[in-house]
């Protein structure tokens, strides 16, 4: 099963693996992967053009700015996929927020 949490304002951390298929045709991994892959991108636009700084370590991706609000509506919109597919798919992700 494949975990994420969203700690507030600006972390998210995905572990484990779903099991809906084998590796390399499971679905549900894919779109996690995508969601995770966006966000990275996202973030790292915004690191690069100085609106704070990324931190990612492992499994969990952080983002420490002046503007949290600006930043958290980036998470938010990750999570939203996120609890998307944990609708469609509960058996093989769990997501949680942590505030």
């Amino acid at each position: 099963m494949i975990r994420a949490v969203w700690t507030a304002p600006c972390s998210l951390t995905i572990t484990g693996h779903a099991g809906y298929a084998e590796k390399g045709k499971d679905i549900v991994c894919a779109g996690v992967s995508t969601l995770w892959g966006t966000l990275a991108a996202e973030l790292e636009d915004r690191a690069w053009n100085g609106e704070g700084e990324l931190h990612l370590t492992g499994d969990t991706i952080a983002f420490i700015a002046e503007n949290p609000a600006e930043i958290q509506r980036v998470f938010a919109m990750i999570w939203r996929g996120l609890l998307l597919l944990a609708g469609r798919y509960g058996e093989y992700i769990d997501a949680e927020r942590t505030w």
